[in-house]
């Protein structure tokens, strides 16, 4: 759209209410596109208010407790098939409707770009679904360094471009030998908590990745903090949706230590 100014379709559907898709609907307008709906499982959108504005402003209808469960259509998209969720029923009902529309645009549910990991010796985390690393980028293979959204998805190109830059002066000092052995201080995760990255804590020279970084597996408000040997090292308090970006310091090397939330009652903002 933005270099040959083409239209793939005048009457899309947005599955998702993560920035991007506000992004998405902001090209859709500039393109001269409107689309009939964004469609969001969840009960609220993921990104902050007042982005669910967006929408409304532009007479887009924002369909929440939603999900498409078919896309109909021989040549091309010719309508979205949606179920209605509802959480007091178990979050399903037989309801389902079909919307016309010409097109889906793909927003949420992104993965890391970790393919070329598929049958290799490095070690992956089943919750980022990227490599496991240690504070300075290593793999779990010697020689292998891995930074932005080969860790982990969802940062920005921005977020990326500095992490690679930080990464890349860890890769100097691998080869410059100044490194240590693979790191034995794993870090876990408490119930509500998705994934933490890095995995490990290594210690020793200036880290590449100078932060936690957390995604929640559930809305939550409350105290997050990292715990080691019966002691608190490091807490925050938090309310927070699952895609937003959550970051604790790093703690000391050498221990195991346990990231947890303890929950408070009231509504998640």
């Amino acid at each position: 759209m933005h270099l040959d100014h083409l239209r793939p379709f005048r009457r899309p559907v947005i599955l998702g209410t993560e920035l991007v898709a506000f992004s998405a609907l902001l090209t859709c307008r500039q393109a001269g596109i409107r689309p009939v709906a964004m469609i969001e499982p969840e009960p609220r959108p993921t990104a902050r208010w007042p982005a669910a504005l967006l929408p409304r402003l532009m007479g887009v209808p924002l369909m929440t407790d939603t999900e498409i469960v078919a896309i109909e259509g021989r040549t091309r998209v010719e309508g979205v098939r949606l179920r209605q969720l509802s959480p007091k029923a178990g979050r399903t009902n037989a309801i389902e409707t079909l919307l016309p529309a010409d097109g889906v645009v793909l927003t949420g549910g992104f993965v890391p770009e970790a393919s070329l990991l598929a049958g290799s010796a490095i070690m992956r985390d089943p919750a980022t679904g990227g490599p496991e690393v240690d504070e300075h980028g290593r793999c779990s293979l010697p020689g292998y360094f891995s930074a932005g959204n080969l860790l982990r998805a969802v940062e920005t190109g921005g977020a990326c471009y500095f992490e690679g830059r930080a990464v890349a002066v860890a890769i100097l000092r691998a080869l410059n030998g100044q490194t240590h052995d693979w790191p034995s201080a794993r870090l876990t995760t408490g119930a509500g908590l998705r994934y933490v990255m890095p995995q490990r804590i290594a210690g020793g020279a200036t880290p590449a990745l100078g932060r936690l970084h957390l995604r929640l597996s559930a809305p939550a408000q409350g105290l997050l903090e990292i715990a080691a040997s019966g002691k608190t090292l490091a807490r925050r308090q938090i309310n927070s949706l699952p895609e937003r970006r959550v970051t604790l310091p790093l703690p000391p090397p050498g221990l195991a230590a346990e990231v947890r939330i303890t929950p408070r009652p009231g509504p998640v903002a």
